[in-house]
């Protein structure tokens, strides 16, 4: 038999879980959308895209505009530079910072964490402790607390 409190920690444990599956289903579809659009702003501009890039690799500034979006337009010079070396689709890359990230929005992207993919662990021994929902399998979402990486930038 549970006491009142009890009930009541359990039913906002619920209202979380169920507010985090139904806002989880709505950013993947989403993020199909986007990542379509987004695909579509590489292979549209690639040329320019890459060499803007390669710009703010070498220290030059750049003021290229690639989007009315202020999150797009910061990571797009290193999605592609990042891609490039290492084979890989920077549209993908950039869903998922804006998944994971929301927008870049999120306490764990903004400074001075700076962790855009939500990865867990450590970086140069740095890290922050957060509450996050875990999956067990089957949607079944549960909170715990977990060390992400917090990177320099």
């Amino acid at each position: 038999m549970l006491s009142r409190n009890e009930r009541i920690n359990q039913k906002k444990k619920e209202q979380l879980t169920n507010s985090f599956i139904t806002t989880n289903k709505r950013l993947k579809r989403s993020v199909a959308v986007l990542s379509t659009s987004l695909f579509m702003t590489t292979v549209v501009k690639p040329v320019e895209m890459v060499l803007a890039a390669e710009k703010t690799a070498l220290g030059t500034k750049d003021t290229q505009v690639y989007s009315t979006n202020p999150f797009l337009n910061q990571i797009i010079p290193s999605a592609t530079i990042i891609a490039a070396k290492n084979d890989l689709y920077a549209s993908v890359m950039m869903a998922q910072a804006i998944l994971e990230s929301g927008w870049g929005t999120s306490a764990l992207a903004s400074a001075p964490n700076y962790n855009l993919f939500g990865i867990k662990g450590n970086y140069n021994g740095e890290s922050v402790n957060m509450g996050t929902l875990e999956d067990s399998g089957g949607q079944n979402y549960y909170p715990i607390n977990a060390e992400f990486r917090k990177y320099p930038s």
